[in-house]
């Protein structure tokens, strides 16, 4: 068994001495496997369905915490994009100005899924052949 841990994780520290038990090495890959955060990236091309109907829908194998979604360089709009936390409800992407609720975009966080919906399909990240970048960290 450990005699000590280590100082932020507490992950199982061994004496020479120590008996080297199973279920220490079976609790340290567990808490790696929690501390480690998962990324993910990836594209999608648009088909310009938008509206609560239309959700564009991203799904990752873990709930993301992080999310940013922009589309792809050398497009129009190329530097309008969301940056959003996990909780978020509304983001208010650069596409619009001011208070123009056409581009507020509403946002869902369903576990592994983060749904967007908007008015249009340039709010939503959803205007037809436009390819998209995100990534996310979970």
């Amino acid at each position: 068994m450990a005699s000590g841990s280590t100082e932020f994780y507490h992950f199982p520290l061994w004496a020479h001495s120590d008996s080297i038990l199973m279920q220490d090495f079976n609790a340290l890959t567990a808490a790696l496997d929690a501390a480690i955060p998962r990324f993910a990236t990836g594209s999608y091309v648009g088909t310009g369905e938008c509206g609560a109907a239309h959700p564009t829908a991203l799904t990752f194998d873990f709930p993301p915490k992080l999310l940013l979604l922009f589309p792809a360089g050398g497009q129009e709009h190329q530097y309008a994009g969301i940056i959003a936390l996990r909780g978020m409800e509304r983001a208010q992407n650069t596409f619009g100005s001011g208070s123009n609720a056409e581009y507020k975009t509403a946002l869902t966080w369903d576990g592994g899924v983060v749904s967007l919906v908007c008015a249009n399909a340039a709010g939503q990240f959803n205007e037809t052949g436009k390819t998209y970048l995100y990534a996310a960290l979970g």
